[in-house]
């Protein structure tokens, strides 16, 4: 890495390795064990796909958010082994500085180097990490005019998304126009429709005008005394033995403020479209993504009708961006 007779190297040097080291981490668990990371004038950035090519994740550092950012001759492609070098990053990069280098001089290594924020010059450790090589193809960002998009806590987010995962395969994402004319605005909400028998069987957490926050859930002892409602009403005209549908007990949906996803938490919202959107996502996709909150106070949820959906989380430490991109999973028939 010294030799600098060569027309191609780079050498990229930041101080938020730790952060680093929890975004690669996260990304281990999203994207297949080999991937691609690039270097071009611009910075450093990751861009690959998960196994079944559902979802796409993009994690960019800016050249300005480095410490040092030295790029001579063309852009640089280093196959990484994701999980081994992320684990590497997470166990010596904390509160330390962190250098990664490569020259074609020793094109099959790339090295890693640590060292005190006290003592710039000092070296705690040094890495020299075997690179792979990867038939992959540079994955662009998708371009798409997203036509509904909420803004909220990335802890929120987590949040909902951990108390929805266990009851249901999919997650919907409504939207709905703003009906007293404004130009920003509208209501978006989260939703689990439950096939199983287990105690939950529908949930919602609506976000209104960027404001407002309900919280809805519905048992599945509702839906059985909904469902003998129905059946009753349908066979009182066969069978006058049958008590009327008036009879049965009615149990109302809960609706409860929830204190912290108040508006004070800078929620907003905006939906253009000017009908109703609904847009199914994978429920565990989706858990797994939340998981993002490690490296971001914020996440920007965009939603495309014939897309994929967005995920944007601008990274602590001014370090740069993770997006995500996940693909709308099939259409579910529910009699709901």
């Amino acid at each position: 890495m010294s030799n600098r007779s060569e027309a191609n190297y780079v050498e990229m040097k930041i101080s938020q390795s730790a952060l680093f080291g929890k975004i690669l981490d996260f990304a281990s668990r999203i994207l297949t064990d080999h991937v691609n990371v690039y270097f071009s004038q611009s910075g450093f950035f990751l861009s690959s796909m998960d196994a079944a090519h559902v979802v796409m994740l993009y994690f960019e550092v800016p050249k300005a958010s480095c410490l040092e950012y030295k790029l001579v001759g063309t852009n640089i492609r280093l196959g990484w082994n994701l999980k081994s070098t992320s684990k590497l990053i997470s166990h010596w990069g904390n509160g330390t500085w962190l250098k990664i280098g490569w020259c074609n001089t020793k094109p099959d290594d790339c090295t890693i180097q640590f060292g005190d924020e006290v003592d710039p010059e000092k070296t705690d450790g040094e890495f020299d990490i075997r690179l792979m090589t990867i038939e992959d193809d540079l994955y662009q960002i998708p371009e798409y005019e997203y036509v509904q998009q909420i803004v909220m806590p990335s802890s929120t987010f987590a949040k909902i998304m951990r108390s929805f995962v266990n009851f249901c395969e999919v997650c919907l994402i409504h939207g709905y126009p703003d009906t007293s004319g404004n130009k920003n605005g509208g209501t978006i909400a989260f939703e689990i429709l439950s096939t199983s028998s287990d105690e939950l069987r529908k949930a919602r957490v609506e976000y209104k005008n960027g404001q407002q926050v309900i919280v809805k859930k519905e048992s599945s002892e509702n839906k059985k005394i909904r469902t003998k409602r129905k059946r009753n009403a349908s066979e009182i005209d066969d069978d006058t033995s049958e008590q009327p549908a008036t009879n049965a007990k009615e149990v109302s949906i809960p609706t409860i403020k929830a204190k912290e996803h108040d508006q004070t938490t800078c929620v907003s919202v905006d939906v253009k479209a000017d009908k109703e959107i609904i847009e199914q996502l994978d429920m565990k996709r989706l858990a797994a993504i939340a998981d993002a909150r490690v490296g971001s106070d914020m996440v920007m949820v965009a939603t495309h009708t014939s897309g994929p959906s967005r995920f944007f989380f601008p990274l602590k430490e001014n370090l740069g961006s993770l997006t995500i991109f996940v693909a709308p999973k099939l259409p579910i028939d529910e009699d709901v």
